[in-house]
């Protein structure tokens, strides 16, 4: 089938869930075409457009200067458009899906990313339309608003979120089908909508991970005692992360086994992370970016992902399963993951004292840690297979397509 695919951002590897899409769905043998908004004159667009240029049939990029998009954030700042999205509302980008349009038949559009839901109305009526979610940003921004601790910054987040519990099941509800990426983001979709009058036809297009490269690699020797976490370290949700486990976590475990150690793998740790991990008696470590994460994982005992709100590391978490590590992890690290890898594959954790607990017992016993490694690796083999994703996303397609043969799905508009 032929594909419009727009996003609010050009897919590439570092954009890891459009672009394995993209990729995966071009395996499979559909044409693909591209429409993304891209950051006027950076190298890193060029690069991601060659490469989406070797699968795709066309590949459009609408330049959007920085300047511009601070404009149009300041625009629409008294409309009902949460700023989140504003930046991405862009005439010219519009232009271009019509033009796309009228140029070539599609058989249906994929909008990544809520950012990119505005574009329904461009769409709906000339093709079928599946609406990429991935999050429920309503609930992402309700934590925001409910941690904030400045005055200023919590009565800007808490009018952001305002706008966000109408605008979000709004241009949803303009869509055929809605995708979230974990049972738990669509739950809070379909609550959220059914709160302003609306009804959502939703499914749950899991994210996946590359098995090929992110495997165990046993000839590497694991270091016993020793912990690591990877994620991007300037995220809010990552830091956090961080800081509560170096704080609240980490000395239960050094008291009751002192050889433990935690290496944190990520670019752009926060100051305070990289001072403990300068202190040689911390057990704390911090890489920094580094350009293959792997030999970090594959020296780690086991892995933690202590976050209390939602954030990228998440999708590390599947990386790590891959490689076949045993993982400690909080409730909400665990969204990503189906409720029976959780116990089988995975220990997780809700106080300080439950996950020095858990660690205490894996670093100890080896053998159960060998055992929930290997138990994560056929979990991810099993729901997480980018391929049998692209599979089961194809078969959406072709039910929205049929839906729409049969004037099937009502359109529903909420005031």
């Amino acid at each position: 089938m032929r594909i419009l695919f727009a996003a609010p951002y050009v897919p590439s590897p570092s954009r890891f869930r459009a672009y394995q899409l993209v990729d995966h769905l071009s395996r499979l043998g559909h044409r693909i075409t591209v429409v993304a908004l891209g950051v006027d004159g950076t190298d890193a667009d060029q690069s991601s457009r060659a490469l989406l240029e070797e699968i795709c049939e066309a590949v459009h990029i609408v330049p959007v200067s920085r300047g511009g998009a601070l404009l149009q954030t300041a625009r629409l700042i008294n409309s009902p458009v949460p700023l989140w999205v504003a930046s991405s509302y862009s005439p010219l980008f519009l232009n271009t899906l019509r033009h796309v349009l009228a140029c070539g038949t599609f058989d249906v559009a994929h909008l990544e990313s809520l950012r990119m839901a505005h574009a329904a109305g461009t769409l709906k009526h000339a093709v079928p339309v599946v609406f990429d979610a991935v999050d429920c940003r309503t609930d992402i921004q309700a934590r925001h608003a409910k941690n904030t601790s400045n005055a200023l910054d919590r009565a800007v987040a808490r009018r952001e979120l305002e706008k966000m519990e109408r605008y979000e099941p709004r241009v949803a509800a303009e869509c055929d089908r809605v995708l979230a990426a974990t049972d738990h983001s669509a739950n809070c979709l379909n609550e959220l909508a059914q709160l302003q009058g609306a009804s959502l036809k939703l499914d749950v297009i899991a994210n996946g991970v590359d098995l090929s490269y992110f495997q165990p690699q046993p000839e590497i020797p694991v270091q016993f005692g020793k912990m690591v976490f990877s994620g991007q370290m300037d995220n809010e949700a990552n830091r956090d992360a961080a800081s509560y486990f170096c704080e609240e976590i980490m000395p239960g475990i050094r008291n009751a086994y002192p050889p433990a150690t935690i290496t944190f793998v990520g670019s752009n740790p926060a100051p305070e992370l990289t001072a403990l991990a300068s202190d040689p008696h911390s057990g704390v470590h911090a890489t920094g970016r580094v350009a293959d994460a792997r030999p970090f994982f594959a020296h780690a005992a086991l892995a933690v992902c202590p976050l209390r709100s939602p954030g990228a590391s998440r999708n590390r978490v599947l990386q790590l399963m891959a490689m076949g590590k045993a993982l400690v992890a909080s409730p909400t690290a665990c969204h990503a993951l189906r409720s029976d890898a959780v116990s089988e594959s995975v220990l997780t954790a809700d106080t300080p004292l439950a996950f020095a607990t858990q660690i205490i017992h894996l670093l100890k016993h080896p053998e159960e840690a060998d055992r929930l490694g290997r138990n994560a690796r056929r979990y991810v083999e099993d729901h997480h297979d980018w391929r049998k994703i692209a599979l089961k996303l194809t078969d959406i397609y072709d039910e929205v397509i049929e839906e729409r043969k049969r004037g099937g799905r009502v359109q529903v508009g909420l005031d």
